[in-house]
């Protein structure tokens, strides 16, 4: 019993790390996690930045097109979840200020 217990858990974390962030290049996107973190991290800078505005939720810039993966953690160091980040193109209807052809 304990281990289908364990397994249930361990399947459930598995789903709650399969987020993904999509944003686009000098934009921002609200990330939100599901257990409170103490730091996060950016597997590659280049591509994106975040910035943690408190225990849950973190800001995503999108820095350069690609993909990279952000880590969150707890205060012992130990891996709560993760999320994958894809920076996109920012096309022409995304930019502030444009409007839409009718």
């Amino acid at each position: 019993m304990r281990c289908f217990f364990a397994a249930a858990l361990i399947a459930i974390a598995g789903q709650a790390s399969a987020a993904t962030v999509t944003v686009a290049v000098d934009t921002v996107q609200l990330a939100t996690f599901h257990l409170p973190m103490a730091d996060i991290h950016v597997a590659d800078p280049a591509i994106a930045d975040a910035n943690m505005i408190d225990a849950r939720h973190v800001f995503v810039l999108g820095k350069v097109p690609g993909a990279t993966t952000m880590i969150a953690r707890d205060a012992a160091g130990h891996v709560l979840e993760s999320q994958q980040i894809i920076v996109v193109r920012a096309t022409k209807s995304a930019t502030p200020g444009s409007r839409r052809p009718n």
